[in-house]
């Protein structure tokens, strides 16, 4: 059987569906089945890997939080920002490039839809995907299901010998793939509103972790030679992911004079964004994301990274600098290092 089905990726040219054959039927290692702590049913686990990931994204303070969404609300009312015209409708040109930058062979949400259906079907599915997209901006509405995702627990930690705990996984979220191919066309449309520092060297094309390594090795290179010294603190803000505001971001997003119709859009998205926790093919109960950016969706990254965008700023007011260019702060993802030639300069930016 195995045999067979590698044969026929093989004579259908399929490389992914081949090698990901490959990967599962012959490179896994058996009995490399994750147990868990007390050896709870599917059910019970899954309910309780829901309840573990609510807490995590839920705001750390309720008092806070409400604060800003009375705030958010009072300045919504009378905000315009940039006005919505022609030039920010999706296209069918744009759809299909933005169709080319998502992967295949990834696995599908709640909708079991995958890149590869909207791949291989009928042309006409891009114009009306297009009308789709444009009503959905329009009116600042998005499909329910477009909130739904499907949250699976991968251990943090790779030696996974004896039961596992509840708090030692983190998880990755499956959203559905429309939901996806949208968020590319908005990322594309409203790219001028999702600038951030040049500081930021993740979430941007053609912009890797080498280029935050060479940038860090040159700036403690200069310093070396002009006989200086050079103070670096480690930050991993990686937990700020779940405990992002949203009203904050939002208010951000206000601040850089988004189009309404584009805040209005992410506001009632993130209200309808529930997530399950799927352990063994068993779904738990939906439960609400409170904070935090939507894992597994497009435009997340670019909102964490917007989200933190001025703490970037005030770093540069303290610090190191490259030839005139304040370097303060070198940023990969949720990874920062903060550069310094005093100590108590460091102080300060880690008072910021």
């Amino acid at each position: 059987m195995l045999s067979e089905n590698l044969q026929e990726e093989l004579i259908s040219k399929n490389n992914i569906s081949f090698w990901k054959t490959w990967k599962n039927k012959v490179c896994n290692k058996p009995g490399t089945k994750i147990r868990l702590q007390d050896n709870p049913s599917p059910e019970v686990a899954a309910e309780k890997f829901a309840e573990y990931f609510e807490g995590v994204c839920s705001p750390n303070s309720s008092e806070f939080n409400i604060k800003k969404i009375d705030e958010f609300n009072e300045k919504i009312k009378k905000y315009s920002g940039c006005t919505y015209n022609e030039k920010y409708n999706i296209t069918v040109q744009l759809i299909e490039q933005s169709l080319t930058k998502m992967k295949l062979g990834k696995s599908s949400g709640f909708d079991n839809i995958t890149t590869e259906h909207v791949v291989h079907s009928h042309p006409v599915i891009f114009t009306l995907l297009t009308k789709l997209f444009n009503s959905m901006l329009i009116t600042s509405y998005v499909p329910q299901d477009f909130g739904r995702g499907i949250t699976i627990p991968i251990p943090k930690n790779d030696k996974l010998q004896g039961p596992q705990s509840i708090d030692t996984f983190r998880g990755i979220s499956l959203s559905p793939i429309l939901s996806k191919l949208f968020e590319h066309c908005m990322l594309i449309r409203f790219s001028k509103f999702f600038l951030t520092s040049y500081n930021q060297l993740g979430f941007k094309p053609k912009s890797g972790c080498q280029h935050a390594i060479y940038t860090v090795r040159k700036v403690v290179d200069y310093y070396i030679t002009n006989n200086s010294t050079v103070n670096l603190c480690c930050l991993d803000i990686s937990k700020g992911f779940d405990k992002v505001n949203h009203s904050v971001f939002f208010l951000k997003l206000m601040k850089r004079g988004a189009p309404s119709v584009l805040i209005n859009l992410l506001y009632y998205w993130y209200s309808i964004s529930y997530n399950c926790v799927r352990w063994e093919d068993v779904l738990s109960r939906p439960y609400q994301l409170l904070a935090g950016i939507r894992q597994g969706g497009v435009l997340s990254s670019v909102l964490f990274s917007i989200y933190i965008n001025d703490m970037l700023d005030k770093f540069s007011r303290f610090g190191c600098y490259f030839k005139g260019i304040p370097v303060s702060a070198i940023m990969y993802a949720d990874d920062i290092i903060l550069f310094s030639p005093s100590i108590s300069d460091l102080q300060n930016m880690l008072n910021i």
